[in-house]
């Protein structure tokens, strides 16, 4: 079996030395770059001689979805990692993804833990991301379907014809799922990724990922999030809000504040659908 990567990432050259020294120690047939920046990261990939390596690099930013549907016309893997340039991860850890694929898988998604958890603006994005592994950890549970995070781990043939969306990890899980196949959590599979510093860029990212679920609904393709729960299921909220503060209990602080932010966000992306405004390239956060 032939198994490509494809790392996206723009104007963030520190992660992608990181992270690029875990994708490289893998047994990738074949890694495409769809990377970007004026930070340096021309020169970086430009040193890198790995012959498995094709940069399409961006002079101008073009957003995920354009890079990664531009990437993907130039894979031949029967599988491909689809990593974010903030991600590392131990290379032997996450090539156990291989084995959750038979006949029917179509995605897998690992968990994903923030390792910039040492503010208080970060930890309420961190408790954001427990939250979400305990749900997805539900929804494998319950075979309900999954939606995704910082790598997915996908079908190649699924990525032919990709929709230009705002949250494509969602999508591609999603799509996997109305093409027939399924989408798996692999809670014991970990990557690392990187949350916004502040407040503010916290909000802006909530804002548009809740933007991305209203786009999915509107392709009738909807994802279940964490905040259908509030309306469905109040009991099994509570659960995995008992959970987060029992792995941590610090996080009695930080969950109102994420209860807060997300209603702020889902408020304020319902004002920007009603404008129609566009959400592929959005301001970078830290």
């Amino acid at each position: 079996m032939r198994v490509s990567a494809i790392v996206t990432g723009y104007n963030d050259v520190s992660s992608l030395r990181k992270n690029l020294g875990c994708v490289l120690e893998c047994s990738f047939d074949e890694i495409i770059l769809a990377v970007g920046g004026n930070d340096g990261t021309y020169d970086y990939v430009s040193s890198l001689g790995d012959p498995r390596l094709r940069v399409f690099f961006e002079n101008e930013r073009i957003g995920k979805m354009p890079a990664l549907r531009r990437a993907v016309e130039h894979i031949s893997g029967d599988l491909t990692f689809l990593i974010c340039s903030d991600v590392s991860f131990q290379p032997e850890t996450i090539w156990k993804a291989l084995g959750y694929f038979d006949q029917r898988t179509g995605v897998v998604v690992p968990k994903v833990v923030p390792t910039n958890d040492r503010t208080f603006p970060t930890r309420i994005a961190s408790a954001i991301w427990a939250v979400r592994n305990l749900h997805l950890m539900e929804l494998e549970r319950s075979g309900k379907s999954l939606h995704g995070g910082e790598v997915l781990i996908v079908r190649s043939s699924l990525l032919k014809d990709l929709r230009e969306v705002v949250n494509d990890d969602a999508y591609i899980c999603l799509r996997a799922i109305e093409l027939g196949y399924s989408a798996r959590y692999a809670s014991d599979i970990t990557v690392w990724n990187t949350v916004p510093e502040t407040i503010i860029d916290l909000i802006r990212q909530r804002k548009r990922v809740n933007f991305g679920h209203r786009q999915l609904a509107s392709i009738n393709m909807r994802p279940v999030v964490m905040n259908d729960l509030n309306f469905r299921n109040l009991p099994l909220l509570f659960n995995i809000m008992w959970k987060v503060i029992a792995e941590d209990w610090k996080r009695i602080f930080h969950l109102p504040f994420v209860v807060g932010i997300e209603a702020l966000s889902i408020l304020m992306s319902k004002r920007d659908m009603r404008h129609d405004m566009d959400m592929i390239i959005w301001p970078l956060v830290g």
